[in-house]
């Protein structure tokens, strides 16, 4: 079987496109969507790296914070323990204001979501003066530590002594 020119020039064009086609099908479509799903993955990676340089630069500000809620985290044990500790820092802060404690009542614990709450009546005596340095270290102090409720009444008549009613309350994260 003979062919003329033309024919093998169809014949040519023919399994040239049926080969440029098997390729195509083959070898260039899994290629180009491989290469799509790598170039998919660096765009991700790059996404995550650019956070990471992120968080890199605030490392040291995270590192201060965590530290700083470490030392609210660092009470732990029963709650009579804890109550303890609370009352102990309290009775430290009353001496050093000054603050002369004449009842000191612990109340019952509230459990929350994710702390607890733990609160104490608290008695005193004490001059104004004290009093509010007293106050001043309660709410700065290391531990979580607040006054929520405060009643003053003269102790006697024209004296510069108070009487105090404190309700403190202080949070220990779970």
């Amino acid at each position: 079987m003979k062919l003329s020119k033309r024919e093998k020039q169809i014949f040519y064009l023919c399994v040239g496109l049926a080969v440029i086609l098997i390729l195509q099908l083959v070898v260039f479509k899994p290629l180009g969507n491989k290469l799509g799903d790598l170039n998919q993955d660096i765009q991700l990676l790059e996404a995550k790296l650019i956070k990471g340089l992120r968080q890199e630069g605030q490392r040291d500000q995270i590192l201060k914070n965590y530290k700083t809620l470490q030392a609210f985290s660092k009470l732990s044990g029963s709650d009579e323990e804890v109550v303890s500790e609370f009352l102990r820092e309290i009775e430290k802060l009353a001496r050093e204001s000054d603050v002369s404690l004449s009842d000191v009542k612990p109340r019952a614990v509230n459990k929350r979501t994710m702390y607890k709450e733990y609160t104490i009546d608290i008695r005193a005596e004490a001059t104004m003066k004290d009093t509010i340095v007293f106050l001043y270290r309660i709410n700065d102090s290391a531990l979580l530590l607040k006054a929520d409720k405060l009643v003053f009444s003269l102790k006697e008549e024209g004296a510069d002594i108070l009487k105090v009613n404190v309700l403190i309350s202080g949070i220990v994260l779970f």
